[in-house]
Formats: C-alpha cells, structure tokens, sequence
C-alpha cells in the first residue's frame, strides 16, 4: 500500500485545518511540510510572533501561514454562540474560548476551518471533550469512536501494509452493541475516505470457538450484530489476530472465512487490547501510527499520541483533509 497516494488525493482537494499547538517543535516542524507540499491549508492558533520565532529558531519554513491569536476579533462571536449551544454564563464562555482547543473548535464548527489536529502536548481526553463541547455529535453517537491508521513496512516480505485499529483511544470497555458499532463506523469510514474495502476481523484469544468465556461471548455476539448492522461489509469473528492476518494460519485455523488472513480492520475486544496492540506494532516493526481518528463528530478533529513524530502529525493532517473532503 503506498500511503503517498493518500498524499496526492489531499493535494487534490486541500482543506483548511486548523492546529490548535504550534509551539510544539514536531508540529511545527510538521506544519512546514504540510504547508510546502500543499497537502492542507493550515490555520495555527497561537501567538504570531512567538510561533514564528519558535519556527526560525528549528529552521522550519512555515511560509506565509494564517496564525490566529485567541484575542481575535472572532473570540467574542465564539463565546457568545457557545453560550447559546452549552447555556453557560459568559464568564464561563469567554474563558473556555480562551483555550486553543475550543477556540479552535468554535472555528471548525462555524465554517471557519475544515477540520483541526491536536494532542500533540494534550491529553486525548482533553481533546474530544473540546471536540464535542465545540463541534459536538454526529446524530446516533454519544461519544466518538476511535481509531489508528498503522502503516507496517514489512509484513512477512510484503510492504507497506495498512490496517486500522479500533478503539485505540476512547472506548474503555465497550459492550456488545458499542463493539459492533466500532467496528461498523471504522469500516464505513475505511470505504469512503481512503477508498479501501474494509474487512473486519473481530479479535480475541479464541478462533471460531477455540476458547470459552464472557469476553469471547461479547465478541461473537458482537460480530453477528455487526453483521446485520453491515450486510455488505465482509466481517468476521472471532478470530485470533494470526488468523485474521495470515493466510498461512487462516487456512488452518478458519478455512471457510471471508475475511481470515486478510483483515484490515482490527476490532480489539477493549481499550487495553488495542493501545497496547497498536504501539507494539508501531514500534516493533517500525512503522507509522496515524490518529487516533475520531469518529463520530459532526466535523473533523483527530487527536495524536504525545508520542508522535513529525512524520505521523503529517500523515494525520492528510487523514484529517479525507475527512473533511466527505463530511
């Protein structure tokens, strides 16, 4: 898989996204990429003089990029539409508008930017917590899901590999029906914005039966609610993760699946599974994690892992300009 034709489709159709922590050196470092290679238009929220001082001391190029301060003239305008959304004093509006992250957000959700990227220097809950109070909720969720783009460079002698893990970052513990639905959302989100056919493999430590428990019970169940959910997405489980990625131990381990040994969409059984799935192949194999991917929202917003490279913060902008191409 060749993730420079996600790249080229950003190019196409470059959308305006806001960076909400540019005196972050990766950001900005990231920020200068994006801005030469025209993969977005980026708004950063900050200081003028400060970030660009902080961008000539790395030696970034940020070019002639928007930077905003949150004493803009619009911060009135946003505090006052947040206090008719969330029936808030105006105190409480205007010192939460303050903020980056909902300032920020308040720009996404009037029309004034397509999407925003942060969580490199937040906390993931810090960031969906300003995503929803600002852009707030797609109709049906109460919370966004989340997931992680891992681009592998060598599986087994094949390179590039994609696959998406879901919920890396948000859902604790989901039940039956949150797990089916997490498992749905990221393959209808893999089908639209990177126009790859999505097969789901749902996780566990037991393939078709091999293993015995209430935590397998929720995966099956799961599967056949996605199922019904999903009819035309092929989805599987449960299987155990060799299964789901080898062809090898697919043949021994479920013949007669439609998607063993060759899932992209990983449905992790919880949140512990799944970060710590993810990061072990991040770091294992060298690849790169882009996300976490926040689905749900009535707009675009994506969060990072404080961990992220320069290179990731790019890959996830360009995610986040797919998203906003088909909102």
């Amino acid at each position: 898989m060749n993730f420079r034709r996600f790249f080229d489709e950003a190019k196409r159709d470059p959308r305006r996204i806001v960076f909400a922590e540019p005196m972050d050196e990766r950001t900005l470092s990231a920020i200068a990429i994006i801005q030469r290679e025209r993969l977005a238009v980026p708004i950063l929220i900050g200081e003028p003089d400060d970030i660009r001082r902080r961008a000539e001391s790395l030696g970034a190029d940020i070019g002639d990029v928007a930077i905003v301060p949150v004493s803009d003239a619009r911060r009135e305008r946003f505090a006052h539409e947040y206090c008719k959304r969330r029936d808030v004093s105006d105190s409480v509006a205007e010192r939460l508008i303050a903020k980056p992250l909902y300032f920020g957000g308040m720009m996404v959700s009037l029309g004034d930017a397509d999407g925003m990227l942060s969580g490199a220097i937040s906390t993931t809950a810090s960031v969906i917590k300003a995503a929803a109070m600002t852009v707030g909720m797609r109709e049906g969720f109460t919370h966004p899901f989340a997931y992680m783009a891992l681009l592998i460079p060598d599986l087994l002698g094949e390179t590039d590999k994609l696959f998406f893990f879901a919920d890396a970052a948000v859902t604790i513990s989901p039940n039956t029906e949150e797990l089916a639905a997490i498992g749905v959302a990221v393959a209808q989100a893999v089908r639209t914005e990177f126009n790859i056919e999505p097969m789901v493999a749902f996780l566990s430590y037991s393939t078709r039966g091999s293993g015995q428990g209430a935590s397998v019970d929720i995966v099956r169940d799961a599967v056949e609610r996605a199922k019904n959910m999903a009819p035309d997405v092929a989805i599987d489980g449960e299987l155990q993760l060799d299964a789901a990625i080898i062809p090898e131990v697919a043949e021994r381990k479920a013949k007669d699946s439609p998607v063993a040994g060759r899932a992209n969409v990983l449905v992790f059984p919880d949140l512990d599974a799944g970060n710590i799935g993810y990061k072990i192949a991040q770091y294992m194999s060298g690849g790169h994690a882009y996300g976490p991917v926040l689905i749900g929202l009535k707009k675009p917003v994506n969060d990072m892992s404080r961990g992220v490279s320069v290179e990731d913060i790019v890959g996830t902008a360009v995610i986040t300009v797919l998203q906003a191409q088909h909102v």
